[in-house]
């Protein structure tokens, strides 16, 4: 049952990873993801 459940989770995960991806650009990472993501900025 345990291995069921690890297959469809990675599954899932691949089909949803390949429609919309999860990571950031790494020129997001690098000028910071709160930045980039939240909008947000030091005062």
């Amino acid at each position: 049952m345990g291995a069921y459940s690890f297959a469809m989770a990675w599954a899932i995960y691949k089909i949803t990873d390949a429609i919309v991806t999860f990571r950031v650009r790494p020129e997001q990472e690098e000028s910071g993801l709160d930045l980039s993501q939240h909008a947000e900025s030091f005062v």
